[in-house]
């Protein structure tokens, strides 16, 4: 089985190391050889996945709370023209 090994020196132990670029909005995970420094690659600082399903469960409350306001507002409008 084949190895990611680091195209600098050649060790094949590496590390993620947290890095905030000038001038950038987001920070980010670069994977690097922890003998060197050679970056191989980048990663989003925050999990994706985790973030779509924080927005997803809020946008759910908020889809429930504005059912519940138009139920209420409904209840209002019907009192209001029975008067």
């Amino acid at each position: 089985m084949a190895t990611t090994m680091c195209g600098k020196c050649g060790k094949r132990s590496f590390e993620i190391v947290e890095i905030s670029p000038a001038q950038g909005r987001y920070k980010h995970n670069v994977i690097q050889c922890s003998a060197c420094g050679t970056p191989i690659g980048i990663t989003n600082f925050q999990n994706l996945g985790t973030l779509i399903d924080q927005q997803d469960t809020k946008i759910s409350f908020l889809i429930a709370q504005t059912e519940k306001i138009e139920s209420l507002l409904s209840e209002v409008l019907t009192h209001l023209r029975r008067q």
